[in-house]
């Protein structure tokens, strides 16, 4: 459940809204150093965010592209916004969501390269 909130006549007010977020594909993986990826959300919702972790504790995120309106599924009216994030040789740990909506967590795997062998030299301790 999310709210809804709106303004007339110099008060707030804040709906209850049965609208929610749903993941269709909660995760994924890819060799390439970002990911691209879109999400549709029904008509009237507050556009979605995209936030990534940074380490550290802190954090960043992005608003997105529009990629279409007026998308009709089901009976409902959807707009869709795109998304482009970078990637990081980890399982990359994102969530989305909308003030309205509440906000769902996505996971894209990035597989690490194949270290390169090296030579090393291994001493005696003191040495």
């Amino acid at each position: 459940m999310g709210i809804s909130p709106s303004y007339a006549d110099g008060m707030v007010r804040l709906n209850w809204s049965s609208k929610m977020m749903e993941k269709l594909k909660p995760s994924w993986s890819t060799d390439s150093a970002e990911t691209s990826f879109a999400v549709l959300y029904e008509k009237g919702f507050y556009s979605p965010d995209v936030m990534q972790p940074l380490g550290a504790g802190g954090g960043g995120g992005s608003s997105g592209n529009s990629a279409g309106k007026d998308i009709k599924v089901d009976g409902r009216v959807y707009d869709r916004a795109s998304f482009t994030v970078k990637l990081l040789p980890v399982a990359n740990l994102f969530t989305v969501g909308a003030i309205s909506a509440g906000s769902v967590p996505i996971s894209v795997g990035r597989p690490s390269p194949i270290p390169t062998p090296f030579q090393s030299l291994i001493r005696k301790k003191g040495r």
